[in-house]
């Protein structure tokens, strides 16, 4: 009995043997030839996966970006983080013949960081050189003629408009202008000024080609030489020697200097030729041939232009 137990287990101990044998002989065989079934059936476990998505080499997580150029808008799925990798991935990296152009502006700039749902917006700019024709006003100048009447103005040369070519850059985002630049001007034609003539009663020779040296606005009233204007001791001579009446006007040497010629709107050209008790400041008397035109001024404003 004890024998037949003792030839039992060295039996056993044989198949041990061989089948660790066999065990050692496989595994070696694995480390050679791997079994592609091993391979598919291997798995990370959530740990490592969690470590691996957070891991800096791995790829960055996608989002969406409006993508606007030439009036199309798009939605454009992207990792990148910046404005000009985002560009290059569309096929438009900056500085190449590409369809960004050099004079295109990109918004934001290419070095601001992408978010979810930025628009990026393609600025197409172009230039363009137009024509544009610009009429020149002529002036209206005043010559003083003592074989005139005062007041009394006569047209000697009719004015007539200039023209001028201005040649200008137009700067074009997206079709509209954004700037327009004068580079040059060529004038076509001269403008001819408008000669009036006016009768003045001053002393001394006409004088022509006067423009505008000042304009106000002021309180004028009318006066003539009758005593019912002037008073009882009027001789009708004014403060620099001329006769009263209409083209001859009193004001404040402190505003308009006598002698100076001067072109009143609604009573047309006259001299500052006299002075009164009651016209101080911006009062202007105006001077008329008879009493009762002169009353008929009333009280009113005036646009006074002071002549060189």
């Amino acid at each position: 009995m004890i024998s037949k137990h003792r030839h039992g287990l060295r039996s056993l101990s044989r198949v041990v043997a061989v089948s660790s044998a066999a065990l050692i002989c496989l595994g070696s065989q694995l480390d050679r030839n791997p079994s592609p079934s091993a391979c598919a059936e291997d798995s990370v476990s959530p740990q490592y996966r969690k470590q691996a998505a957070s891991s800096p080499e791995k790829a960055l997580r996608a989002i969406t970006v409006k993508l606007k150029a030439d009036g199309v808008s798009r939605r454009v799925r992207t990792t990148a983080r910046t404005v000009g990798v985002f560009l290059g991935q569309q096929g438009l990296p900056v500085g190449k013949l590409l369809p960004l152009g050099k004079l295109d502006r990109v918004s934001p700039s290419l070095d601001s960081p992408l978010g979810q749902g930025m628009m990026v917006k393609i600025i197409r700019v172009t230039q363009r050189m137009i024509e544009k024709p610009v009429t020149l006003p002529f002036k209206t100048t005043v010559e003083f003629s003592q074989s005139l009447r005062p007041g009394v103005q006569r047209v000697i040369q009719e004015g007539r408009e200039g023209s001028s070519i201005c040649l200008y850059r137009l700067w074009m985002a997206d079709g509209k202008v954004e700037r327009k630049d004068l580079i040059d001007t060529r004038r076509v034609q001269k403008p001819i000024n408008r000669v009036v003539a006016m009768g003045d009663r001053s002393f001394g020779p006409s004088r022509g080609g006067l423009g505008v040296r000042k304009v106000m606005w002021m309180e004028a009233t009318g006066y003539s030489p009758d005593p019912r204007s002037c008073g009882k001791y009027a001789t009708g001579i004014t403060s620099i020697g001329l006769h009263a009446g209409y083209g001859v006007v009193a004001v404040d040497p402190k505003v308009i200097p006598l002698g100076s010629r001067l072109y009143i709107e609604g009573y047309g050209y006259a001299v500052a030729a006299d002075v009164g008790g009651a016209i101080k400041g911006l009062r202007i008397d105006l001077g008329h041939d008879t009493h009762r035109t002169a009353l008929a001024v009333g009280r009113h404003q005036v646009k006074v232009h002071v002549l060189d």
